[in-house]
């Protein structure tokens, strides 16, 4: 009786487990990216410039200067077009690093999930993670080429 009850204890035991791990995995989804915000600014002039990119497909070019901003431009691409970008910020865990290095330029990414922003600065791309520089960069061009019409 006592070898029984000490079996189904175990498996008790067990199965709270795996129904513990399996829960916590599950839960443990992230909410996904819903904006990703670019942009540069600094020097003698103080202009900041850069572009915010919904996961709709609505892409902003945008100014900022004295503390004004204004938006420049806007363009709609399908989102299938910025689906890529979202996907790869997400697999570059731009939401967990740290990196807040200003200069004379500074340049920025800014990643927004829910009500949570997550800001990186950097004046020097050397300073950034493998893979972030080349990332911020193809979606800088994808981004003036969208607005721009390709011109």
């Amino acid at each position: 009786m006592f070898l029984h009850l000490s079996r189904v204890i175990a498996v008790l035991i067990g199965a709270t487990l795996i129904c513990t791990l399996l829960t916590s995995c599950g839960s443990s989804s992230s909410v996904p990216i819903e904006r990703i915000t670019l942009g540069q600014g600094g020097g003698f002039a103080g202009l900041q410039t850069g572009y915010r990119i919904e996961r709709s497909g609505i892409i902003e070019e945008w100014e900022m200067r004295g503390g004004s901003m204004q938006l420049r431009s806007t363009a709609k691409v399908p989102t299938s077009n910025v689906r890529p970008f979202f996907a790869r910020a997400g697999s570059l865990r731009l939401d967990t690093l740290h990196l807040d290095e200003p200069g004379n330029m500074t340049y920025w990414i800014e990643i927004s999930e829910g009500t949570t922003t997550h800001r990186l600065r950097w004046s020097k791309s050397e300073h950034l993670p493998d893979g972030v520089a080349a990332w911020y960069n193809a979606l800088r061009s994808y981004c003036q080429q969208a607005i721009g019409g390709g011109k």
